[in-house]
């Protein structure tokens, strides 16, 4: 196989996943990941080193090829994507917007949103096209800006407008619930006196979303025990 096509060509690809299949490891991400497109069972760190040939290759080739039918081929999709050199702004946000309907289980939406590449001058006008994924019907879209501010956004600069944005997004879907709770848990994490605040003021999180919130810090090795049993009080207040 000509080492161009290995990292360009979506049928050389295709080939080349189905070639490092574990099907052991297949069925066992199939049962953690409901609503994915068929998978063949290629580990993440695979992919990874592929998508970076794919980069350093001719990526808008394979984005053109891309057909979606797998979910590893999503997965490369969103590797490749999240660090794709657009010309400007508009680019960028077109990138991200193209993306967001091909998402449609936790795995993809969080390979996208934790690897993806913000340039500093888009930083600002990003965050706040973001915010408006939150009032989107489809979950996935919701759970893309929650895992997306969480990975680039939990700062001096944008911890109040999160926590803002927070007491208006009540969300029924699971996976938005546990995308929320794990933004404000790291929010507490790097910020526990005004997120501790926050959640102390009360009717800033439904039940659902405050239990995974609670629990959320409660299993993080960055929050002090003393901490912890505080934030378990609130919860029960």
């Amino acid at each position: 196989m000509e080492q161009q096509k290995a990292i360009t060509g979506r049928e050389a690809v295709i080939q080349g996943l189905q070639e490092l299949a574990e099907p052991k490891f297949r069925d066992f991400t199939a049962s953690l990941t409901p609503g994915a497109q068929p998978i063949i069972g290629v580990r993440m760190p695979i992919l990874r080193a592929l998508a970076k040939e794919i980069r350093a290759g001719n990526p808008e080739m394979f984005l053109e090829q891309c057909r979606r039918e797998f979910q590893e081929e999503i997965l490369l999709e969103a590797l490749v994507r999240s660090r794709r050199k657009t010309a400007d702004y508009s680019g960028f946000l077109r990138n991200s917007e193209d993306f967001l309907d091909a998402v449609t289980n936790w795995a993809v939406s969080d390979t996208f949103s934790l690897s993806l590449v913000i340039p500093p001058e888009y930083r600002a006008r990003f965050f706040r096209h973001t915010g408006t994924w939150l009032g989107r019907e489809n979950p996935w879209h919701v759970r893309c800006a929650l895992v997306i501010m969480l990975a680039s956004y939990v700062d001096d600069e944008h911890i109040r407008p999160i926590l803002a944005q927070m007491e208006t997004l009540s969300h029924n879907d699971y996976y938005v619930q546990m995308g929320q709770a794990w933004l404000v848990s790291v929010c507490y994490v790097k910020f526990p006196e005004i997120t501790g605040q926050w959640l102390a003021a009360g009717n800033v999180l439904n039940a659902p979303t405050l239990k995974m919130t609670v629990r959320k810090i409660q299993d993080s090795y960055r929050v002090p025990k003393d901490k912890k049993e505080e934030i378990k009080k609130i919860a029960l207040s």
